[in-house]
């Protein structure tokens, strides 16, 4: 059996698996992937069989049924509790079944874990409000020519180039 855009995406997303980790666990390029579930091309025989392998081997099964003269095709996970899994015993089916429709990228999103905050979002925000109550940040600004923003300090080095300057602890802070 030939595996469906709709069916990879959806086997992805019950493994809370992003694009790059299964087209490394595939052995493929992360772009085939990309165009296979967009639908803008089909890779070869040998990736796609390769991609269905590796969700596979995460324990993802590929459904494909007639049912009222129509075709059902959807994907199903099997489940092994920890403790089975480490006596090596037979594992024990729990199948989940999806009805294969189209996810959208919001839908991918969704079932991702988070990514950690970066410097850029929240902890830029921290210390530059610390850099800005410290008293002798007016004196520091206005030693530039012109007077230094706190809005230009963008970069992480340059942030702490400043607070090496002020003698402030950017560890303590964040």
């Amino acid at each position: 059996m030939t595996i469906t855009a709709e069916q990879c995406r959806a086997g992805r997303a019950l493994l809370v698996m992003d694009q790059i980790s299964l087209a490394t666990a595939a052995h493929v390029a992360r772009g085939t992937l990309i165009d296979f579930e967009s639908g803008k091309r089909k890779p070869n025989r040998n990736n796609l069989e390769a991609i269905e392998r590796a969700l596979a081997e995460k324990g993802v099964r590929f459904l494909e049924r007639a049912a009222a003269g129509q075709r059902i095709i959807g994907v199903e996970i099997v489940l092994r509790t920890v403790d089975e899994a480490s006596q090596a015993l037979e594992p024990v089916e729990m199948p989940v079944t999806i009805k294969a429709k189209p996810a959208t990228a919001q839908d991918v999103k969704k079932a991702l874990p988070p990514k950690p905050a970066s410097w850029t979002t929240a902890r830029r925000g921290v210390v530059r409000r610390a850099i800005t109550s410290h008293p002798g940040w007016r004196a520091y600004a206005a030693s530039f020519q012109p007077p230094l923003k706190i809005e230009q300090l963008s970069r992480k080095a340059e942030v702490k180039k400043v607070c090496v300057a002020l003698g402030i602890d950017v560890a303590a802070i964040v």
